[in-house]
């Protein structure tokens, strides 16, 4: 980084760094997001970024309908388990799902407005068993996207394409941004800046945000750290 540099922590809206350098100390299962530049940079973006509400999200620590925000179970064929700061979902055959729903609006913790969205999650894929193990839902009430997860790389399901990569080999953190609530929707993984897929979606008044496995052609085992995100603005790896 440039001598003049300073390290903004979005997540703990802190500096955390001023120098040529920075090195990061991340707890398991948990994500930042940070921001360099001059002070006078930092400045202005730390006013714009603590302008916005707390990150919400969901962290595997409880099942989801025990969350706070509690999710609803809408589907419950497979089997759920949390442990070791992880959510296991499993369906042993397609036809079989289960899955979690966080409805949107004024009112939740998932209202898309203007400013765009950033939604991050955390899991790792250990088996699948149908055309894709799992899936998550991002719907802002213009525009619809449904990402599934393979062994191989990620479909987004309803039309944009697919993507391949190695998903069952690490936990992966995979970051989708939403310009407005129209998009397009940019998929960025594990920190790098620079986007693996960019999807426009279908148009869609569904607002919410589904995960696990809803899709009748899916089956598998996957293992979700966390969801999270914020309304209020995109912020880049």
């Amino acid at each position: 980084m440039p001598q003049s540099s300073q390290v903004y922590d979005l997540w703990n809206k802190a500096i955390v760094s001023t120098g040529s350098s920075f090195t990061a100390t991340i707890p398991a299962n948990q994500s930042r997001m940070y921001f360099y530049g001059t002070s006078g940079e930092v400045a202005a973006f730390r006013t714009q970024a603590e302008s916005f509400p707390d990150i919400s999200g969901y962290v595997a620590d409880c099942l989801p309908q025990n969350a706070v925000p509690p999710w609803q179970r809408i589907y419950n064929q497979g089997s759920e388990s949390v442990a070791d700061g992880a959510l296991t979902v499993t369906t042993s055959t397609a036809g079989l799902q289960q899955a979690y729903r966080l409805s949107g609006g004024p009112a939740s913790a998932w209202n898309p407005t203007s400013r765009g969205s950033v939604l991050e999650a955390k899991l790792r894929v250990d088996s699948q068993a149908g055309s894709y193990a799992n899936a998550i839902l991002i719907s802002t009430g213009n525009r619809s996207w449904s990402i599934g997860f393979g062994m191989t790389g990620l479909t987004e399901i309803l039309g944009s394409g697919s993507v391949a990569m190695t998903t069952n080999d690490a936990f992966h953190v995979y970051r989708f941004t939403i310009d407005g609530t129209n998009g397009p929707l940019k998929v960025y993984v594990d920190g790098n800046t620079t986007p693996i897929a960019t999807w426009a979606g279908v148009s869609s008044t569904a607002n919410r945000i589904d995960f696990g496995d809803f899709l009748s052609s899916a089956a598998g085992v996957v293992k979700w750290c966390y969801i999270r995100w914020t309304n209020q603005g995109v912020c880049l790896p």
